[in-house]
């Protein structure tokens, strides 16, 4: 295998200079002995470098060495860092750097990163109230980078999320996922995703869809969502209109308008991937925009999308191909691909008796209601409406019905 210092998604050098490395004991040895010579004393060189007689002694030996300490000899020695990384044992504890980039562990991280995870300048913080995934996640996490550090904690709303080191959060940049908002900086699939095998290719997707993705039973479909942010996309003037925090979907923008407006790369790179791998025919929609002000960015507009899959046919295969991991995601997809299609013979009398019903309650009565009473998918229970609309039995005001019966 080869070293991992030769790869450009991490770099040794770059970890804060405290922070333990191990090298080849021979090699280091005669690096500090060269050291020393050109000094011409062990003192010499400890004043030259500001590193203690004891630390040059125990380098010597191959032993409590540190990447600060390092760095100085090979500045010393005018030799580059990137010259001994086929040297580098270990990094940190038991952080050893020789990983397979090209794994289904990476591609499962890099999914979380660019998912439910979020990359600081200090760490790699992933949060999901599905504690599967967080098992999941901190077992492949070890299996990638060795015994490190995982911390737990709990945010204000009872959403359990782990905290990885530094060095995790490098690698994953370095491969792609962003540092910072995703929807500021529009991120694509990572690239050792996209050429990937098709291994890679399915549990990056899996894991995303068990990140950002759902089951709707009622309205027969999966879909994933994501966010971008599209301020240049559209007029000074039309921004400064609209009000804050309000959604305006895609019929309340003017068609020009709305053309202009961009898709998450993501989105657009997983469709491809469905289709060209899997032959998954997916939709890409846009659901809403709406205006916020960000504290350093100041006033932006977030456009919000979504990946659907209504066709029947394909969400058997997407279950076959690539299903969720998820194991609450999995029943639901489960459920909704053996759900009852059929309509009941009474299915009229079941729908005027729940309207009757949610209006005498609340004065009107929506879609849902009835999908719950007569467990049926809602494109079937809103073709049923229809009908009684045309028929001037029921009144539809934007979603709100009543009906027109003379019940006294």
């Amino acid at each position: 295998m080869p070293a991992w210092g030769n790869s450009k998604y991490y770099y040794w050098y770059y970890e804060p200079d405290k922070v333990r490395i191990k090298l080849e004991k021979k090699f280091v040895n005669k690096l500090v002995n060269k050291a020393i010579e050109k000094a011409g004393t062990n003192v010499n060189l400890s004043k030259l470098l500001n590193l203690s007689t004891t630390t040059i002694f125990n380098y010597r030996k191959g032993i409590s060495m540190r990447v600060g300490g390092i760095k100085k000899i090979l500045d010393y020695l005018d030799i580059g860092y990137s010259k001994i990384n086929h040297k580098i044992k270990k990094v940190s504890f038991d952080f050893k750097p020789n990983i397979k980039v090209y794994s289904k562990e990476i591609s499962i991280l890099l999914a979380a990163s660019l998912g439910d995870g979020h990359l600081s300048d200090s760490q790699f913080m992933y949060k999901n109230k599905d504690r599967g995934l967080l098992i999941k996640i901190e077992k492949y996490a070890r299996k990638v980078f060795g015994n490190i550090k995982i911390l737990h904690r709990i945010d204000k709303n009872d959403t359990p999320f782990i905290l990885l080191p530094i060095y995790v959060r490098r690698v994953l940049e370095n491969l792609g996922s962003p540092r910072g908002k995703k929807s500021f900086q529009n991120p694509r699939v990572p690239q050792i995703i996209r050429y990937g095998s098709l291994m890679m290719k399915k549990v990056f997707i899996q894991h995303f869809f068990d990140d950002e993705g759902w089951v709707e039973k009622e309205n027969n479909k999966i879909a994933i969502s994501q966010t971008v942010d599209c301020t240049f996309c559209l007029p000074k003037k039309y921004i400064n209109k609209l009000t804050f925090k309000k959604n305006y979907t895609p019929g309340k923008i003017s068609l020009h308008l709305r053309e202009k407006i961009i898709a998450p790369n993501l989105l657009i790179d997983i469709k491809n991937i469905l289709e060209k791998e899997f032959n998954l025919r997916f939709i890409l929609q846009l659901k809403r925009i709406a205006k916020f002000k960000h504290k350093l960015k100041g006033v932006y507009i977030s456009a919000s999308w979504d990946l659907q899959c209504y066709s029947l046919s394909d969400i058997k295969r997407f279950q076959k191909c690539i299903n969720f991991y998820s194991k609450n995601k999995r029943n639901k997809l489960f459920e909704l691909i053996n759900l009852n299609r059929t309509s009941p013979k009474n299915i009229y009398c079941l729908i005027l008796n729940e309207a009757i019903k949610n209006v005498k309650e609340k004065g009107y009565f929506q879609t849902k209601d009835i999908v719950k009473s007569v467990n049926l998918q809602m494109h079937l229970v809103r073709d049923k409406l229809n009908i009684f609309v045309k028929k001037g039995i029921f009144n539809n005001e934007k979603g709100k019905y009543t009906h027109n019966l003379d019940l006294q």
